[in-house]
C-alpha cells in the first residue's frame, strides 16, 4: 500500500488519510461485505464516522500482519491468567454477572411483596 508524499504544510508531522471501506475492498481483493464481515467480528479495526466506517492505514496494516485467532492452535488460544492474582498458575474465574443479576432481582422482589 503506497501512500501520498508528504504536503510540505505538513513537514513536522503527516497524517494518512483513513481508507473507506470499498477502498480497503479493492486493496484486499474481496467483496465489500467481507470488510464490513471483518469489522464486525472485530478483527479489523474501524471507526465509525456519520454513516460510514473509516479504517486508519496502521490498523489495516496491523490487521494483515496479525494471523487469524481461529485458525490458530488451541494452546495458542488459550486464555491467560490475570496478573497479579494470588492463586497460581490456573485462571481465575470471573464472576456469572448474569446470576448475579438474578440474585438482585429475586431480592427486590422480596422486599416489594
Amino acid at each position: 500500500m503506497s501512500f501520498e508524499p508528504k504536503p510540505a504544510a505538513f513537514s513536522t508531522a503527516y497524517i494518512p488519510k483513513p481508507l473507506s471501506v470499498q477502498q480497503v475492498a479493492e486493496f484486499l481483493d474481496v467483496e465489500v461485505g467481507t470488510v464490513y464481515r471483518e469489522i464486525a467480528k472485530k478483527r479489523l479495526i474501524a471507526r465509525k464516522v456519520g454513516k460510514f466506517y473509516r479504517i486508519h492505514p496502521a490498523r489495516l496494516d496491523e490487521y494483515l500482519r496479525c494471523p487469524d485467532p481461529e485458525n490458530l492452535p488451541d494452546s495458542i488460544n488459550a486464555p491467560t491468567p490475570v496478573s497479579g492474582s494470588s492463586e497460581g498458575p490456573g485462571l481465575t474465574d470471573e464472576p456469572d454477572f448474569a446470576e448475579m443479576a438474578k440474585e438482585r432481582r429475586q431480592k427486590r422482589r422480596s422486599r416489594a411483596t
